[in-house]
């Protein structure tokens, strides 16, 4: 091989490079637009669940005050009209003879007044209102699966060590509630841990209450069991 034809294999190396490099910084710039586009789809989604919460909420809300509005409002009753009764026959009346009364020149005989009765109205029976017992609305649970506890137990040994993370600080911390809330209490960013928490819940590591706003999410027994075995184990070696 002579200089000239080694001269030509490099440029033509040097131009697979470059042309390799820039193939590779293009997957790149896609690969960061899929994920900007896949941040941007969980936000959506993350605000449809708040207005989805939000509106549950307003109804819930609505419900108790029609049941108050019934539980005051007493029914009301339409007036009850009653019909003329048939005349079947007419009762003919005896002529009355009228005595006239002796005169009398020197004395006047008074003349009495009878009075009319008072008429009084009879009184309306009132029926008494009933009150209607209060119905208890239950909260909604949303249980996404259900799975055996081997399947639970493959599933754990998966997991990493953020989800683990968040397993452990809502078993610590019970009332905690919400996607923000738990972030801060892991340092991580909110839509990683939203999506962390949708993923837990889908797999049965977490029950989601829908029923409270922000929602809260409830580590199952056995899962609790699963990660303070783990934690001694962790100790004791």
């Amino acid at each position: 091989m002579t200089a000239k034809d080694q001269d030509d294999l490099y440029k033509l190396i040097q131009e697979l490079k470059r042309d390799l490099m820039e193939y590779f910084d293009l997957i790149i710039r896609r690969l960061a637009r899929l994920r900007m586009l896949e941040e941007r789809l969980d936000i959506i989604e993350e605000y449809i669940t708040d207005i989805k919460g939000r509106f549950r909420k307003i109804e819930y809300t609505l419900g108790e005050i029609l049941e108050k509005e019934r539980r005051i409002t007493p029914p009301i009753y339409a007036p009850r009209l009653e019909t003329p009764r048939r005349i079947t026959g007419i009762r003919e009346e005896k002529p009355v003879t009228v005595v006239k009364p002796l005169e009398l020149p020197s004395r006047e005989i008074p003349t009495r007044t009878t009075a009319k009765p008072i008429e009084t109205e009879a009184p309306i029976k009132t029926t008494p209102t009933v009150a209607q017992p209060k119905i208890e609305r239950k909260p909604k649970v949303t249980v996404t699966t259900t799975i055996t506890e081997e399947d639970l137990a493959s599933k754990y040994s998966k997991l990493t060590q953020t989800e683990k993370q968040i397993l452990k600080v809502l078993i610590r911390n019970p009332d905690l509630r919400g996607g923000t809330s738990i972030a801060r209490k892991i340092g991580k960013a909110r839509e990683h841990t939203c999506r962390l928490l949708k993923k837990l819940a889908q797999e049965g590591f977490l029950i989601r209450d829908e029923s409270v706003w922000p929602y809260a999410y409830i580590v199952p027994e056995k899962v609790k069991q699963m990660v303070m075995l783990e934690e001694q184990l962790n100790i004791t070696a």
